[in-house]
């Protein structure tokens, strides 16, 4: 008997084992996209019938006791069925190809825009035509994206939070480069995660309104190196023309590589694509006590403007250690050099008279700037860990000629070391939380100004710090968090202006009490700050009451110091009415750190004109706002509205102050309460139009703003008003083909109250390109027409148009461009700011040829 059990126990154990068995799976699209509701069956070899079966659930996910000699078959509707084996498999990652099949006349593929939750997929195969090379040029005709020039990408009207490549963080906030370089092709689907929480142990306990994208590659990019070369050779009227890129990325599912160089004397600034793109949280920004005014032309695009000889590299490497840790580094090199030359007609307007500056500019500027970076990251659902370590060296010089009303020959050395350690825990026990946040930075800025026969010297040194613990609970639908810290800098400032007393002599008419001409200074500051936040939460609703305190120390070299107590209080509410429709309104009462970089009692030489003299007094500007948004947006229907509007109030102890001294201008401020109001108002829409495969859109901001300058110990109180309006229209009447309209509109005003003076001025630009496909050809038309007013009864037009012709192979692209046929090279256009309107006419880019060959490998 015994013998007979122990036979059928061990017929039986190969039944019970393979029954113990379990494999698990995702069900993705070519995109990455989740498939919910995907059919998952197991199949014996043999016979092919159905042993078990079960669906895919909202995270694309399934899980199935196995078999001996069996395999999967995964179907779907819209995608090919899929037949993957188990044997050796614990885990799978199943991708489905797409199927298009006649169903009474009507075709079944993926579509273009898929919307689950938060997360809105594009398939960017929909959007991209053979016109496209980046994902940034597909990106840039979608609904609800903007590309900018640098690689910057908004969504929705913000700029994205995060930019993830196949979920991961590899390049942090200078993700520029990646945007205009990575090949579209390559690309199957970007992600948008609304109201994405990059930290996952905040997920429940703060309320974001950010975006973020993930850029899901097809599946045969992940296996390959992607390279490019993309190189070319012209001329213009002036000189010679170049340009080299390369790029590679490297994809694997726990390393990723992207490394690249560019090249070019064409107008392209590389250098931009490697700033950060996302907003940092210094103490403070860094004042350029020296800086010398080069010709700009901000109404064109850079293309047209920059006269440049640009390198760059960058090395991004990220290493994935665990599934939820990395460690990153970053390596980025630019040398830049770029010449501008132009007449800058200067008017300022005082209340019984205007003075008015005519020079002609010739300008040169070298840079050289490395950046290194080290992160280690762990961001896991209970605990958030991340350190980095960086460094970013600047080595800049500039040149500047300067004929007219005043004729001076500028240097100015402008070298910044800045060295950066920033630390963040964070730890979740149940239903509180507790973190400690750390940021230690030192800079270190030796610059100096040659100015004919004067000499500024300038060395500036800053160690700051911002260190907080921050613990919160979670109480049902309410969240309470405390964060209290300690934010200290001090700022040592040492300068030196020689070769003043040269010009005294010959009676400038700068007085001897004007201020010193060589000191060295301090200023510290100790901010105790405490910031509770109490916050009510649902799914559509998130109110938030942030009642805010501090207590301040500052001091300013061998003065007493001040101590004040200072209450910043906010609230907001953020209403989701519908998944399409969004409210929010807010209020706040802020008081504003001081400008440590203020405080100084010497006179410091800013260019040939312009003089700043520190000042000192430790009372703080006081911010009131208002404001409200409501958003309605619907991406699969390809519609995007947003409407934002502001009301501030702000009461100043100090007067910003103007005098003209000889031929000079001293820029300062006096102890006397002045106070400002302004509205902004910002619309943006945009629209799909699927019958023209295109999308049309539209952005107006209006800004109107009243404050106070005191010009000459007068007070002078004035009101601007500027308005841009931008529309764009772009579509294609059938494959490959493409038509580009837009128009913009800007308008400023200014005017005094005491006095008739005023400023009008207004401009029109309208631009059109049309790419027309002829077999392996295509035709490109371009063209700018400008209409700028100038004065009262003064226009000037203004066109520039572009003709381009390129011819496809299949790795190949070959461009031929001709540039600015008519040879225009002069721009006029005029600004107004405080007080003071700037006619400037600059040289810009003539006539040029080029040859571009595009190779993908």
């Amino acid at each position: 008997m015994a013998r007979l059990l122990i036979i059928i126990f061990c017929s039986l154990l190969p039944l019970v084992a393979s029954a113990q068995g379990r494999i698990e799976g995702t069900v993705t699209d070519e995109g990455g996209a989740l498939l919910p509701g995907a059919i998952v069956q197991l199949r014996s070899n043999g016979t092919n019938k159905i042993l078990r079966f079960c669906k895919t659930d909202s995270k694309g996910a399934f899980s199935l006791e196995t078999a001996a000699d069996s395999h999967l078959e995964v179907s779907i509707l819209g995608y090919k069925k899929q037949r993957v084996e188990t044997a050796g498999h614990k885990h799978l990652e199943i991708v489905m190809q797409p199927e298009t099949f006649a169903l009474k006349e009507v075709t079944v593929k993926a579509s273009k825009v898929r919307e689950r939750g938060d997360t809105v997929t594009y398939n960017i195969g929909a959007f991209a035509d053979k016109n496209d090379r980046s994902i940034g040029d597909v990106l840039s005709k979608i609904p609800g994206f903007e590309v900018r020039n640098n690689g910057q990408i908004l969504y929705e009207g913000k700029p994205i939070s995060k930019f993830y490549i196949e979920g991961l963080d590899m390049l942090g906030g200078k993700y520029g480069v990646a945007t205009n370089s990575l090949p579209q092709v390559d690309v199957g689907s970007v992600q948008v995660m609304k109201r994405h929480q990059p930290i996952k142990v905040l997920e429940d306990f703060t309320f974001t309104d950010d975006a973020a994208i993930n850029i899901r590659m097809k599946e045969g990019a992940k296996s390959r190196w992607i390279t490019l070369l993309n190189g070319g050779a012209g001329m213009s009227s002036d000189t010679g023309l170049w340009k080299l890129e390369g790029f590679g990325l490297r994809l694997k599912s726990d390393f990723q590589t992207m490394l690249t160089y560019k090249t070019n004397n064409t107008g392209k600034s590389i250098g931009k694509e490697t700033t950060n793109l996302f907003s940092l949280d210094d103490l403070e920004a860094n004042k350029d006590y020296i800086s010398l005014s080069p010709p700009t032309t901000p109404s064109l695009s850079e293309n047209r403007t920059l006269f440049n000889r640009s390198h760059a590299v960058t090395v991004n490497t990220m290493k994935r250690l665990t599934e939820s840790s990395q460690i990153n580094v970053q390596l980025i090199y630019n040398n830049n050099r770029r010449t501008a030359q132009g007449e800058r007609l200067t008017e300022y307007f005082l209340i019984d008279s205007t003075r008015t500056i005519d020079n002609r500019k010739d300008y040169l500027q070298k840079d050289n700037e490395l950046y290194a970076l080290v992160k280690y990251e762990k961001n896991s659902e209970k605990q958030y860990l991340k350190n980095s370590l960086s460094g970013n060296f600047n080595w800049s010089r500039q040149w500047l000629d300067e004929t007219g009303t005043n004729a001076h020959s500028q240097f100015a050395r402008k070298p910044e070391y800045d060295i950066r350690d920033n630390l963040n825990i964070m730890r979740k026990y149940g239903r509180s939380l507790v973190s400690f946040y750390s940021d230690y930075r030192f800079v270190s800025r030796p610059q100096s100004l040659a100015v004919d026969s004067l000499f500024q010297r300038i060395s500036q040194q800053i160690y700051s710090t911002n260190t907080y613990v921050m613990g919160g609970m979670r109480l049902g639908r309410f969240n309470l968090s405390l964060k209290g810290g300690v934010k200290a800098a001090l700022h040592r400032l040492e300068t030196g202006l020689a070769g003043m007393h040269r010009l005294e002599t010959e009676s400038t008419g700068l007085p001897d009490t004007l201020g010193l001409l060589a000191d060295d200074s301090r200023f510290s500051f100790a901010r105790f700050y405490a910031e509770p936040t109490l916050a009510y939460k649902t799914r559509d609703l998130n109110i938030e009451l942030r009642p805010a305190a501090e207590y301040l120390y500052e001091r300013f070299s061998e003065e007493k110091g001040s101590h004040q107590l200072l209450f910043s209080p906010s609230v907001s509410v953020r209403w989701n009415v519908t998944s399409r429709l969004r409210l929010s309104a807010g209020a706040s009462s802020a008081v504003e750190s001081l400008n440590p970089n203020r405080f100084y009692r010497t006179l410091i030489l800013q260019d040939f004109q312009y003089i700043n003299r520190g000042w000192t007094g430790y009372r703080h500007n006081r911010n009131r706002s208002l404001r409200g948004m409501v958003a309605y947006n619907d991406a699969l229907h390809s519609l995007h509205t947003l409407l934002n509007v502001s009301r501030s109030f702000s009461t100043s102890p100090y007067t910003a102050t103007r005098q003209f001294i000889g031929n000079y201008i001293v820029l300062s401020a006096v102890e006397q309460e002045t106070k400002s109001d302004s509205w902004q108002a910002t619309l943006m829409a945009s629209k799909g139009l699927n019958l023209w495969n295109g999308v049309i859109s539209l952005r107006v901001i209006y800004l109107n703003n009243n404050s106070t300058l005191l010009q000459n110990s007068i007070p002078t109180r004035y009101n601007s008003q500027t308005v841009n309006a931008q529309s764009n229209l772009n579509f294609s009447f059938w494959k490959d083909m493409q038509l580009k309209y837009g128009v913009s509109f800007g308008q400023s005003r200014m005017k005094m109250e005491q006095s008739p003076a005023a400023s009008d001025i207004c401009n029109w630009k309208h631009s059109l390109s049309l790419i027309i496909p002829i077999s392996s050809f295509s035709l490109e038309f371009a063209a700018e027409y400008y209409h700028n007013k100038l004065d009262l009864n003064r226009y000037k037009d203004f066109f520039l148009a572009d003709i381009k012709t390129t011819y496809r192979m299949k790795r190949f692209d070959i461009d031929l461009t001709l540039s600015n046929i008519l040879n225009n090279k002069i721009y006029s256009y005029v600004l107004n700011s405080d007080l003071m309107s700037t006619t400037s006419t600059n040289a810009i880019r003539g006539r040029a040829v080029f040859v571009e060959v595009y190779y993908k490998l």
